[in-house]
């Protein structure tokens, strides 16, 4: 027998590793985590740019309409930490457009929006054209589930179904008030200095430091009232 060729069982173990390791580089399908560590994190929860815009007719002094939309676009920005306010007006709508961008970063200001946030620019618009608000925002986007659910009473196997944490999921899309945070933590608030320095200072006189307890945290359970 020539010594060239190698055994049958060294050629089906290199076809299974072959096999095997095709398997594992193999990528997931799309919309779905690879290698998931339970089967909720099938489906993964992302935070993709966005923007908030709106449009405002250009007047000479902004409508009650437009100051209550304002007012919303400010707590909406607040409440998702958003980006720079730009305040577009049209470069060919004349003295209203200029007058209504003025006008609206004088609102944006009053309703509480630091004036470092806001910018006022123009775009290439024609004479009657609308302002144009908007910021840049993070929006919470999860796959569509898959709509075969399946018989769920006639499975034998011990295996979660492929639906399995898609709601979950969904639903936490769904809910997150600033889907912000999904990209990036926020930003700490500063130390309370004054606070911590009454507490070291009870700390080396060996005063308890921590706050008074309140006979409105106890834990006792009322008496029934008969």
């Amino acid at each position: 027998m020539s010594s060239n060729r190698l055994p049958c069982a060294v050629i089906a173990v290199s076809g299974c590793a072959l096999f095997l390791t095709a398997c594992a580089t193999s990528a997931p399908p799309p919309g779905k985590v690879a290698n998931p560590a339970t089967p909720t994190e099938q489906y993964p929860l992302r935070a993709e740019p966005s923007s908030d815009e709106m449009l405002l007719a250009l007047h000479m002094d902004l409508s009650q309409n437009q100051q209550a939309a304002l007012a919303g676009f400010a707590g909406r920005w607040s409440e998702e930490q958003g980006g720079d306010i730009v305040v577009l007006t049209p470069d060919r709508g004349g003295e209203p457009a200029s007058r209504t961008g003025r006008n609206i970063g004088a609102a944006l200001l009053s309703l509480g929006v630091p004036p470092a946030r806001v910018r006022l620019s123009t775009y290439d618009g024609e004479p009657g054209a609308p302002a144009r608000v908007g910021y840049a925002r993070f929006e919470a986007v999860v796959d569509k589930c898959n709509q075969s659910w399946g018989n769920l009473t006639s499975t034998r196997k011990n295996q979660a179904q492929q639906n399995f944490g898609c709601a979950v999921t969904a639903n936490m899309a769904a809910q997150i008030a600033n889907p912000a945070d999904i990209d990036h933590p926020r930003a700490m608030d500063p130390a309370d200095g004054q606070r911590r320095a009454t507490v070291f200072d009870k700390y080396r006189k060996g005063d308890v430091t921590s706050s008074q307890k309140d006979s409105q945290a106890s834990g006792y359970v009322s008496k029934v009232v008969q």
